[in-house]
């Protein structure tokens, strides 16, 4: 795989760092929460290997491999004014100005969002608002920068038949 992970999550922090004048954070367990209101950026999945091309390249004589994946997130919003915070992100993640800054460091294209979730929970403090949607990201996970070299042949021996 060519395109790291941190790649990646650095596109998808600077193209919500753009849209969001909240706090934006990655996610990790036990890390300190930083002060209300803020977003919170969460890796889920990535799909399995889908038609990967191997393609052929004849001035080297070695393949080159294609590899696209999708890769969820899900982004949460904690605090006052979350569920607006939610929706003011799902319509600029839709605009040009996101799309242009989320491929400007790694291959990368926004495929699809789901509904905003209400999850507001009780905790010491009183209630908090939460909201989550995940998101899914297009990307070019390997970009013809890995190699095959299976061996090539441009004549053939003699074959003799007994």
């Amino acid at each position: 795989m060519s395109l790291s992970i941190s790649d990646i999550q650095s596109s998808i922090y600077n193209a919500i760092d753009l849209i969001s004048t909240r706090t934006n954070i990655f996610y990790y367990p036990n890390a300190p929460r930083p002060q209300l209101p803020y977003n919170s950026v969460q890796f889920l999945t990535m799909a399995k290997a889908l038609n990967d091309s191997p393609l052929w390249d004849k001035d080297n004589a070695v393949y080159k491999y294609l590899g696209f994946r999708e890769i969820t997130y899900t982004l949460n919003c904690y605090g006052q004014g979350s569920f607006d915070e939610a929706i003011k992100l799902q319509i600029a993640m839709q605009t040009q100005a996101f799309r242009d800054k989320l491929k400007e460091t790694a291959p990368l294209s926004l495929l699809r969002m789901t509904e905003p979730n209400d999850l507001t929970a009780l905790n010491i403090d009183g209630f908090e608002e939460r909201v989550t949607f995940d998101f899914v990201i297009y990307a070019a996970v390997e970009n013809l920068t890995t190699e095959s070299d299976v061996g090539y042949f441009d004549t053939t021996g003699e074959i003799t038949l007994i």
